[in-house]
């Protein structure tokens, strides 16, 4: 391993610069020196182990043991291919000046290469200097030119579905340069950055305002909609913060460590509702974690636990099984209904088949209006018998005073009532 310290012309005080051109770089010397994509990986890997942000100071005094005041911070390496390796930089206040005024002109990086192959492996700072050592070395450039700028626009608009939209920006703004592409709602434009919780607040006031949305498609609309939801829910905001608590809630009901997963949670809750399933209800704290009624079957709650893991991936499977739940209950509650009128003597076997069946299957509370509100053993085999002609008069008022006080009405006593008198 070797160090080389380059230097090149800086102009003003941009947000992002190409810190490495790609290829072959000369340093009076050493030689050339190899920068090709694995070297741009290399840089990239060392920069990202280290997890800080990479000073940019005044003449190399980091090196030698001095007082050492930043610059600048760089904040990001990104590899742009065959452009190069480039750094997002933010500036300190002094800095910029110096730079705009054109007190400092170059910029210095402080290189590890390979004694083997030549190649680049990192880099350990950057300076501002006046003092160029290399010389003949091609100018890296600054900034990226407006064509360049607007083809990389473009590339974005294409992988992220959002056109480009009048007054956005072509490139980030120097406060946010160290943003990346995918942490704002709108990168094409880079409008409403997203990189913690403060500003994805800001971002969703700002596009909760209508006239912020007018410029998008209502496809548009709907990708950035996505990415706010994404957002929200990895800073726990608004509706996925009052989620959050539940499922903490319900993790500490279950017994499970803050730290459990969802899928853990989930778990535990399928077998609870295999041990309760017997019974068809849920435990009441688990229910009052959830804010579901207390009369809620499992399979409501496992409905809501799965909403508040992964909705749109189990709605479909959860409503089919609440479907058949639903089916089986209301078939056990026509048993119910036809065994309790057997059993109190109100219909007869014949009735049943008749017509009382289906009727408990299809409007059980007509059913115990018609039926179970007969007096007990009142049914007696009808087969052959009708009424007495001067009898029906006074039957029929009789009846349709009876059928008033409860509730049934007319075409449901037409259909039903008058099959026992057949």
């Amino acid at each position: 391993m070797n160090i080389a310290i380059l230097t090149s012309n800086l102009e003003g005080a941009p947000s992002e610069f190409q810190l490495l051109p790609y290829g072959e770089i000369e340093v009076e010397g050493m030689g050339k020196l190899i920068v090709d994509e694995e070297a741009i990986n290399s840089i990239i890997s060392h920069f990202k182990h280290r997890g800080l942000d990479m000073v940019i100071d005044y003449e190399h005094q980091t090196m030698k043991d001095l007082e050492a005041p930043a610059a600048g911070w760089i904040k990001q390496l990104i590899n742009r291919g065959k452009d190069g390796l480039w750094a997002v930089v933010e500036w300190t206040k002094k800095a910029k000046e110096y730079l705009k005024n054109k007190e400092y002109r170059y910029f210095s990086p402080v290189l590890w290469f390979s004694n083997d192959n030549k190649r680049v492996v990192k880099i350990e700072n950057v300076a501002l200097t006046n003092y160029p050592r290399i010389n003949n070395l091609k100018p890296i450039i600054a900034k990226l030119s407006l064509e360049q700028a607007r083809a990389e626009q473009e590339k974005r608009a294409r992988k992220y579905g959002i056109s480009i939209k009048e007054g956005g920006h072509v490139t980030k703004p120097s406060e946010w340069a160290h943003v990346p592409d995918d942490e704002w709602l709108d990168p094409v434009n880079y409008k409403y950055p997203c990189p913690d919780a403060e500003q994805t607040r800001a971002a969703v006031r700002y596009w909760g305002m209508p006239k912020n949305q007018e410029q998008y498609t209502p496809k548009e609309r709907a990708i950035i909609e996505k990415r706010l939801n994404q957002f929200k829910k990895k800073y726990k905001i608004g509706e996925y913060k009052k989620q959050e608590a539940k499922m903490e809630k319900l993790k500490q009901i279950l017994g499970l460590s803050k730290e459990a997963s969802e899928d853990e949670v989930y778990e535990v809750v399928q077998k609870l509702k295999s041990d309760a399933e017997k019974n068809n209800v849920a435990c009441k704290e688990v229910l009052d974690a959830l804010g579901i009624e207390g009369d809620a079957d499992v399979n409501m709650v496992i409905a809501k636990i799965d909403a508040l893991k992964t909705p749109a991936d189990v709605a479909q499977k959860l409503s089919q099984k609440v479907a058949e739940l639903e089916s089986t209950l209301a078939k056990m509650k026509q048993e119910d209904l036809i065994e309790r009128a057997l059993k109190e003597g109100k219909t007869s076997p014949e009735e049943l088949k008749a017509w009382g069946r289906e009727l408990a299957e299809k409007n059980p509370e007509q059913f115990e209006k018609i039926v179970l509100s007969r007096p007990p053993g009142s049914v007696i085999p009808v087969e052959g018998l009708k009424p007495k002609k001067e009898d029906k008069k006074d039957l029929d008022e009789i009846q349709l005073s009876i059928n008033k006080m409860l509730g049934i009405d007319e075409e449901t006593w037409k259909k039903y009532g008058p099959a026992v008198n057949k």
